[in-house]
């Protein structure tokens, strides 16, 4: 493959460091290439808005999807690396009992900042090149749930594209050069 893609359940920076790019690299050289040669690209969860109490609202609907997805057993590895087994067999048993509206009882909002990454548009680009930017080539957003903010999620978008100053020690940017 020319690249790779994460779920969102796999896109945590511990998760990419402790299980994604040793992988990936023991693939590449079982294949006879070069890890750079193969572009990860980061299907985070994001929190964002234009304004704080975007962000809020934002935050409990991710939350929702976030318990949705990690009630699944196959995603709870990231969760283990961690320490939060116990929550994914939470989250499961509430799915198997059909209990699907207590899900968001159980997600903290330590977790929710541990996992995902939350920023205003303004303040997103830096917060995420400096989570991934090491990382990664590439990353996938969600645009916002309204279309009112098309805009200023185009310029996020924009800054995440520019390249990375030549003078710049050791950080990357996302989609930059």
């Amino acid at each position: 493959a020319e690249g790779f893609v994460t779920h969102p359940t796999n896109s945590n920076p511990r998760y990419l460091e402790t299980l994604c790019l040793p992988n990936l690299l023991a693939g590449a050289e079982t294949a006879g290439r070069d890890l750079r040669a193969v572009e990860l690209v980061v299907g985070t969860q994001v929190i964002t808005g234009a304004t704080l109490g975007d962000l809020d609202a934002e935050r409990e609907r991710q939350r929702r999807l976030f318990a949705f997805l990690y009630s699944t057993p196959a995603y709870r590895r990231t969760l283990e690396l961690y320490g939060w087994e116990d929550l994914a067999t939470r989250l499961g048993d509430l799915v198997r009992h059909d209990r699907w509206e207590n899900l968001t009882d159980e997600v903290t909002d330590e977790v929710l900042d541990t996992l995902i990454p939350s920023a205003c548009f303004g303040d997103l680009p830096e917060l995420l090149n400096r989570r991934f930017g090491h990382l990664c080539q590439g990353i996938t957003l969600a645009p916002p749930t309204d279309p009112v903010h098309d805009g200023e999620f185009a310029e996020v978008i924009a800054a995440l594209r520019q390249p990375v100053p030549a003078d710049t020690p050791s950080s990357r940017r996302i989609g930059g050069g």
